[in-house]
């Protein structure tokens, strides 16, 4: 597994978040893909989703090994019309109002002056990002896709979590987990057992595959 760090976040604290998803695919197929030399599936979590689509969507256009898999989490489809977060302007307490309604970071955290000074800004640029990304309609990736979503997360109802099957032409699966809209936080086993399960499963085949090669 190797998580990818964001500007504005860890290590990265310094640098100014991105501010369209193609900035974020870009650098991570020219620091990360590129210097693989293995197979590899995807996951990506909330905002997270739609770069791991669209990165999907360039490894394969850019002539790269297309991923094994793509986990999708916590996001609705692509091509569903979203109701913008227009936070840009808005007061700090209004951002950490929809902070707080969407979860992932403690309340004591929320209530920390000192941590609001240099989160919000990293906050605002993300709600900036996805309210800035346009979906290009195009063929519907050769990559199976796996929809994961908590059972009580309201900005990813399940007809939208469904969607996702219109982008792939290979199997779709969709798991409701228990939790809401960061289940990951508070149910990360049964998230496991579902990435886990696939992931078993794909190494079955990639090895049938390698020895029908052989």
């Amino acid at each position: 597994m190797r998580p990818v760090e964001l500007a504005g976040r860890g290590a990265r604290f310094g640098e100014a978040p991105a501010t369209t998803v193609q900035e974020i695919v870009s650098e991570v197929l020219r620091d990360v893909v590129s210097k693989l030399d293995c197979p590899i599936c995807l996951f990506g979590h909330s905002m997270g989703a739609t770069i791991a689509f669209e990165l999907a969507r360039a490894m394969v256009t850019g002539g790269f090994a297309p991923p094994l898999h793509l986990f999708v989490s916590a996001r609705i489809a692509p091509q569903e019309p979203c109701e913008p977060l227009a936070l840009a302007d808005a007061s700090d307490e209004a951002v950490t109002e929809v902070l707080h309604r969407l979860g992932g970071t403690s309340p004591e955290l929320l209530a920390d002056p000192g941590f609001l000074e240099f989160f919000l800004p990293v906050a605002r640029a993300d709600f900036g990002l996805v309210n800035g990304y346009v979906y290009q309609p195009s063929s519907p990736l050769q990559i199976p896709i796996t929809a994961i979503s908590g059972s009580a997360d309201m900005t990813a109802p399940e007809p939208k979590m469904l969607s996702w099957r219109r982008e792939t032409s290979m199997s779709f699966r969709h798991h409701v987990v228990g939790g809401e809209h960061f289940y990951i936080d508070h149910n990360p086993a049964k998230l496991l057992d579902i990435v886990g399960r696939m992931g078993a499963s794909l190494n079955l085949s990639l090895e049938a595959r390698l020895r029908r090669q052989g």
